[in-house]
């Protein structure tokens, strides 16, 4: 059981739950390539890949930042290209990126279709095609692919509508067919030992969230850090066996308790 001398893949790791990861995985051990929109500047919000490359190297790890907008496909190949040339192979990969601009808080009303092609573009399709661009690069051991779901998967509908936040049709339906998706993944790679996992952060409160909002109010009730989750994800990467876990959809709290990581 271990991390020691892994690969791993990270996508929107500049923040949140991707960044949390990656320092996860690096400090099991693993190498780290880490991707986002941009390298060093950052957008309107806190957080940039130099600065988690950094970190990583603090620990002790090699990392690589590689630019990717994961909604479309030539910045995929180019990921697949950059991390094959660099390290020779890959051993975890997490799809982590999703798409949270405002048009993932709209209402259906309010969706635009070329809203609504991009978030599936970044939140299925994208996990997607990416799996099928590195399988020819896991050892023939196997591998992990874990797959960042949402709380929103799992919304109902509340009586005087849409309660907000990123429950929206589009938002909630790629997070729902990502659980499904893993599934089919998960039966049709079990041949070749490569787990897929599908792990549910449950409600998080990340840093992103730290930066819109008062930082004396403190964590709501409810809300996990995005350690959590990256525990659970770093967890599950590092099992002698992880296809125990393939084709579930593992809540990252839950799982850590269970193994006795987390009261």
């Amino acid at each position: 059981m271990g991390l020691a001398g892994k690969i791993a893949v990270v996508t929107g790791a500049s923040r949140g739950i991707g960044k949390a990861t990656a320092l996860a995985l690096a400090g099991g051990g693993a190498d780290v390539v880490v991707t986002a929109r941009t390298l060093d500047e950052p957008g309107p919000l806190p957080g940039t890949l130099a600065e988690t490359v950094g970190e990583i190297e603090a620990i002790g790890q090699r990392a690589l930042a590689v630019r990717c907008n994961v909604g479309k496909q030539e910045d995929l190949d180019a990921l697949v290209e950059q991390t094959v040339a660099h390290f020779g192979r890959v051993d975890v990969l997490v799809n982590n990126a999703a798409f949270t601009g405002g048009a993932a808080g709209k209402s259906a009303r309010e969706l635009t279709r070329k809203e609504w092609d991009s978030i599936f573009a970044v939140n299925i399709s994208a996990p997607h095609w990416l799996t099928m661009a590195f399988l020819p690069h896991f050892p023939s051991s196997g591998g992990v692919v874990v797959n960042v779901t949402s709380v929103a998967a799992q919304h109902r509908p509340v009586a005087g509508g849409n309660p907000g936040g990123l429950g929206n049709p589009a938002y909630g339906a790629t997070k729902a067919g990502l659980n499904r998706l893993g599934n089919f993944m998960a039966s049709e790679l079990f041949a070749e030992r490569i787990a897929v996992i599908t792990v549910d952060p449950g409600l998080v409160f990340s840093a992103t969230i730290e930066a819109m909002t008062d930082p004396a109010a403190g964590m709501p009730a409810g809300h996990v850090t995005t350690d959590v989750p990256a525990a659970a994800i770093a967890y599950l990467a590092a099992l002698d066996d992880p296809m125990l876990f393939t084709g579930e959809v593992v809540v990252g709290a839950e799982l850590l308790r269970r193994v006795g990581l987390l009261e």
